[in-house]
């Protein structure tokens, strides 16, 4: 102007002036909030926003090395910012399982890669407190199976079948899969059954052999005893109810062989029964057990063969008596009216 330029070439120039100021303050501000906008950690950069100030950079004329220390920042951003989003979700995925589905390896691991990737250390807290409550459960569960399976695995008759239906009603509580708790209850009821089985059959041959050794029905105690042997009954009781039966066996061997020795020797002719053996058999008969009123029939037959017996001797001896004399001498009438007695007691002919 002092030097007389023309005016329009002034005002053209202030213009221009004026374009730039402007255009450098734009960009002077584009590259401000450009760095502001990629200046926290990646973690923090509100990537939308800092994709709009490089593209506000870009139109402004920020300086390319300006934009491509931003776009690398922004770049950096998106990556941690999708890895930390991945690991947010998988550990969500991971915990979102119920309790006792939930893998707790898996799930640590992903909450750790989650806290290592930048989520918020409220929603790893959180994650945490899942896995440790599905640790526990699952740790209840596992205790509560296993507690249960040790109850039913002895064999049946060993089986305290109280205690092990005690552990059913915990063990479905605590979530033991329905399958493993039907079969434990499968192994109870049969527990149950057999153990039912053995104490009928333990009752019963203690019954069968209950009674003194001549009154135990032999063959039904053997039954007895057989039965015992299939349900498992304690070989203690069976070796016990076994030596009453052998001697209840021996017993009545003893008492029959008795009651046939007496039988036989009674059953001779009056005058042919050996009354003194006969007397032992009839002893050794009420000894053995044989019934009295058998024993006392047989006494009787020996007291009529001793009777009988004795009146023959007398009857013998009175004739011979008679008739001993020489001949001159014997009263025969007298001698003639001991032989029809004598006939008569059996005296041999």
């Amino acid at each position: 102007e002092a030097a007389g330029v023309p005016e329009e070439a002034v005002a053209a120039a202030r213009g221009l002036v004026d374009q730039a100021r402007e255009a450098q303050r734009r960009r002077d501000e584009a590259q401000a909030a450009l760095l502001a906008a990629v200046s926290a950690e990646p973690l923090e950069v509100e990537v939308g926003a800092a994709a709009d100030a490089l593209a506000a950079a870009e139109s402004a004329g920020v300086a390319l090395e300006a934009q491509d220390s931003a776009r690398a920042k922004l770049d950096a951003a998106k990556a941690a910012q999708q890895r930390r989003d991945e690991a947010r979700d998988a550990m969500g995925a991971a915990v979102a399982q119920p309790l006792l589905l939930l893998e707790v390896e898996g799930a640590t691991a992903a909450a750790e890669h989650a806290a290592a990737a930048g989520v918020g250390m409220a929603e790893v807290a959180w994650a945490r407190e899942k896995i440790e409550e599905a640790r526990e459960a699952q740790g209840r569960r596992d205790a509560a199976q296993a507690a249960l399976q040790a109850a039913v695995a002895p064999a049946a008759l060993q089986v305290d079948v109280a205690a092990a239906e005690a552990l059913v009603a915990p063990a479905e509580a605590a979530g033991v899969p329905e399958e493993a708790v039907a079969a434990a209850r499968g192994l109870v009821d049969q527990a149950r059954e057999a153990q039912r089985r053995r104490d009928e059959a333990q009752a019963a041959l203690l019954a069968a052999v209950s009674a003194e050794p001549l009154e135990v029905e032999v063959g039904a105690a053997a039954d007895a005893l057989a039965a015992a042997e299939s349900a498992g009954v304690a070989l203690e009781a069976q070796d016990s109810a076994r030596a009453k039966l052998d001697a209840a066996k021996a017993a009545q061997q003893r008492r029959d062989e008795a009651r046939d020795a007496m039988g036989a020797a009674v059953a001779q002719p009056l005058l042919l029964l050996e009354v003194e053996g006969a007397t032992a058999a009839a002893e050794h008969a009420a000894a053995a057990g044989v019934g009295m009123a058998e024993v006392a029939w047989a006494r009787e037959k020996i007291e009529e063969a001793r009777e009988a017996q004795g009146r023959r001797d007398a009857a013998q001896a009175a004739l011979q008596a008679a008739v001993a004399p020489a001949a001159l001498q014997v009263d025969v009438a007298a001698a003639e009216a001991l032989v029809a007695p004598a006939e008569a007691a059996g005296v041999p002919e």
